[in-house]
């Protein structure tokens, strides 16, 4: 006879194995997002790195939205195929990169350019519709 106990052991270890999975493709897939945000990042620091002033807010630029898109791509809200992940995951980083540069350029808080990153993140993940292998 099995109890009750054993349902929820059950259903909790599909779920440790659903975020496992998650994060290793979120480890495995980031440098699809991170080269094209890194180089642009290094671009810029490169060109204004005298009046340039990072703060922390500015490292997290580059890994919440890349995190907050895994999340909505691993949650199965919407079917994604490799392509999606492809187009999708460049694409975030070229806009993290174009991001990090207005914030350079205009000055305004980093954690501003983390919302918006991350706003346009979800958008990107929302609106970009499923393609075909």
């Amino acid at each position: 006879m099995i109890d009750g106990n054993f349902s929820i052991y059950f259903t909790s270890a599909a779920m440790d194995r659903a975020i496992a999975k998650t994060l290793v493709a979120a480890i495995g897939w980031y440098p699809l997002f991170g080269v094209p945000a890194l180089i642009g990042a290094g671009v810029v620091w490169l060109v204004s790195r005298e009046s340039l002033h990072l703060t922390s807010w500015d490292a997290l630029l580059v890994v919440v939205p890349w995190m907050l898109w895994i999340a909505l791509s691993g949650s199965g809200l919407r079917s994604k195929s490799l392509s999606n992940v492809i187009v999708e995951a460049i694409g975030l980083g070229l806009l993290v990169a174009v991001l990090f540069a207005i914030r350079v350029w205009t000055q305004y808080p980093a954690w501003a350019f983390l919302i918006a990153a991350s706003a346009l993140s979800a958008v990107l993940w929302a609106v970009v519709p499923p393609l075909q292998e």
